[in-house]
């Protein structure tokens, strides 16, 4: 199984456990009925909607795998910001980064998943970190962003680069 240590590491936070298992502090992990399914956008489970969705070939087998970004879809964390500074409603939803590897056409395995690469995006005078995500040459680049609209004259975009290098991700 291939394990998702570089975001572990830098953000504290994904994980390599079968798709059942317990998620991080903080977000509730949906648990998924099987790691496997014919199609990728089949392991968004129900209450969580697709996000963001790259493909490329991760392993170098030559077959299109995804990585997924999913967002828990609950209208009790759209928030409305009361106190005038920042955006008006923001989405605090949380989200889930999902590597899918094609095993074979047809066939797609749930190989890894992260909940804390993402910072959520709950403040209003913050701006949504997440950027974008791309696969390139084998790799997953995941740029986060910090863009405060009040209170600060900060900002920064950070790209994380992950690549397989046998059943490791760094």
């Amino acid at each position: 199984m291939i394990a998702f240590l570089a975001a572990a590491a830098l953000a504290g936070g994904a994980t390599d456990a079968p798709a059942g298992a317990q998620a991080e502090p903080g977000v509730s992990m949906p648990v998924w009925e099987s790691e496997t399914s014919y199609r990728d956008i089949d392991f968004v489970p129900r209450g969580w909607r697709l996000f963001d969705k790259a493909e490329g070939d991760l392993n170098g087998d030559g077959r299109t795998d995804s990585v997924l970004i999913i967002q828990e879809n609950d209208s009790a964390k759209m928030r409305r910001n009361l106190n005038g500074f920042g955006m008006d409603y923001h989405d605090a939803n949380p989200r889930i980064v999902l590597v899918i590897l094609q095993d074979y056409p047809g066939q797609y395995r749930l190989v890894a998943k992260g909940n804390a690469i993402i910072p959520d995006h709950d403040r209003p005078t913050i701006s949504d970190p997440y950027e974008d995500m791309r696969i390139e040459n084998g790799s997953l680049h995941l740029h986060i962003g910090f863009f405060a609209n009040a209170g600060s004259w900060s900002m920064s975009i950070t790209c994380f680069s992950f690549a397989g290098t046998g059943k490791r991700w760094r």
